[in-house]
């Protein structure tokens, strides 16, 4: 009887994923899709099939099965033709709170006979990330300074956010609007402006509900100068403990207009750890490292930039950085201690239930 059941509810699931079963048909749908391509909550969707007529029978039914992920429910739809070339759809609500859906477009022909599409995912537009970058950061008046990014769908470099608004300020003041490429991407220039001093330059990114922005300092001096900028700073061995020799790892980039030369000290609560001489173009980066022998608790990790002309030390950089405990050794002596202990318990409950059937 279970066997049964079992039977019965893979087919009704069978039925509600794809529908039901048909002989072949000559008709064929050629291609399935949907807009917009990255919905968001709450959107509606337009789901849209290509279907190639069977010049000996006529189609009467074109349609499409829209499920969530994972397949919780489906809702089956009716396609209406479009009256352009071979297209038909049907817009309907989006799933909310889903991750995305499961689309099948299907045609029935007055034989009886049936194509379906591939049965699609549909990735929905939870959030866009904006990774963006500025060259240079330091600049004479006039000079060139060129921003580039990507824009991403859910931080996935899979889904890149084609045909993102893009558009870049300087103090408030738009200087460049455009949109993103298929692979998400986009650059733009422009020159410096003639007042010296410290500006902020403005990115953001948009698509319908969502947005990102980030904002990058940009100095402008009367003469070419280098700009040392640590871009990042990171443990190699993120979960250390106490006595353990670790490495710290920072990067360090000139984001100035003129090459430079200068020393990075790298500190582990004001103690200094690591020092290197580096020499960069513009533009150019180096990679900095030292070792330190952990220290239970929390820390202050400093890299320090003393390069002659960097007259911007505020993008020097800090972290924080916390090491655990070392935990207590679970081999022996410990074990042959947690034994012994065991043992003489069950010693003693054993003599206490001997006793008790004894008396």
């Amino acid at each position: 009887m279970r066997g049964a059941i079992v039977l019965a509810l893979v087919a009704v699931l069978a039925t509600l994923t794809v529908g039901p079963q048909t002989a072949e048909a000559a008709l064929t749908v050629t291609g399935s899709w949907w807009d917009p391509e990255f919905p968001q909550s709450p959107e509606r969707i337009t789901l849209s099939a290509e279907v190639a007529p069977d010049p000996d029978h006529a189609i009467t039914w074109v349609g499409a099965t829209y499920c969530t992920i994972p397949v919780g429910s489906c809702t089956f739809h009716t396609m209406e033709y479009t009256g352009t070339g071979n297209v038909w759809n049907v817009t309907v609500d989006m799933y909310e709170g889903a991750l995305g859906a499961k689309f099948l477009a299907f045609a029935v022909d007055n034989s009886s006979a049936r194509s379906d599409s591939a049965n699609q995912t549909i990735t929905y537009g939870l959030s866009i990330a904006l990774d963006a970058s500025m060259t240079p950061q330091t600049a004479v008046p006039g000079d060139p300074i060129t921003v580039s990014g990507q824009v991403l769908y859910n931080g996935n470099e899979s889904v890149p956010a084609e045909g993102s608004d893009v558009m870049i300020k300087l103090d408030g003041a738009v200087l460049w609007t455009g949109r993103t490429d298929a692979d998400g991407f986009f650059a733009a220039g422009f020159t410096a402006p003639f007042s010296l001093g410290a500006h902020i330059v403005n990115v953001s990114a948009s698509v319908r509900r969502l947005a990102q922005t980030a904002d990058f300092p940009l100095s402008v001096v009367p003469t070419p100068q280098p700009d040392f900028s640590v871009t990042s700073v990171v443990l190699v061995t993120p979960l250390a403990e106490e006595g353990e020799t670790v490495t710290l790892r920072a990067v360090v980039t000139n984001i100035g207009n003129l090459e430079g030369s200068g020393r990075v000290t790298i500190t582990v609560d004001e103690v200094t750890v690591g020092t290197k001489d580096i020499t960069l173009e513009v533009g150019g980066s180096e990679e900095v490292t030292a070792t330190w022998v952990a220290a239970a608790g929390s820390h202050e990790v400093t890299v320090l930039i003393d390069a002659a002309g960097d007259g911007n030390p505020a993008n020097d950089a800090s972290a924080p950085l916390v090491i655990s405990s070392r935990p207590v050794p679970s081999g022996p002596p410990f074990l042959l201690i947690g034994a012994i202990l065991g043992i003489l318990g069950a010693a003693i409950v054993g003599a206490l239930v001997w006793r008790r059937k004894k008396g």
